[in-house]
């Protein structure tokens, strides 16, 4: 249980354990909403976690290859190029999150999930890379 909390949930809680403890302070109201809890999650910035799962997952696939040299691939080729691809598309909605970002509050007439699509797709990254890291490192999936 202590790996998934510091492995897994610490990256994902960081920013919100850190901006909880800025609310506290005399910020100007102007700059009151970027306090809100949802800021540092709305622009797809959850996927610097799913990036840094995605990596620890390939470096783990990749010492357990060399320490096995020799063994026969199967599912490891496959699994290693879907975390690329996780990789890659969590590292452009997370750069393209950061120098694109959009207002926190919602136009009247905007669903909810319209609003927040950004969010909803970093988390689902998060989630599969998650996922896949559990996966690895506790060797689920055999050769």
């Amino acid at each position: 249980m202590g790996w998934i909390l510091i492995s897994i949930i610490l990256p994902l809680t960081a920013p919100l354990i850190a901006l909880s403890f800025l609310r506290p302070l005399a910020v100007p109201e102007s700059l009151r909403p970027s306090l809100s809890l949802m800021v540092p999650l709305k622009n797809g910035q959850l996927c610097w976690g799913a990036i840094s799962f995605c990596a620890a997952s390939l470096y783990e696939l990749g010492i357990r290859s060399w320490e096995k040299a020799g063994t026969g691939i199967s599912l490891q080729g496959y699994l290693i190029a879907c975390l690329i691809v996780l990789l890659v598309v969590s590292s452009l909605l997370a750069a393209g999150g950061a120098i694109f970002p959009t207002s926190n509050t919602r136009s009247a007439g905007v669903k909810w999930h319209r609003h927040y699509r950004c969010f909803l797709v970093s988390l689902a990254l998060s989630f599969c890379a998650s996922l896949a890291y559990i996966l690895v490192h506790y060797d689920v999936i055999k050769r």
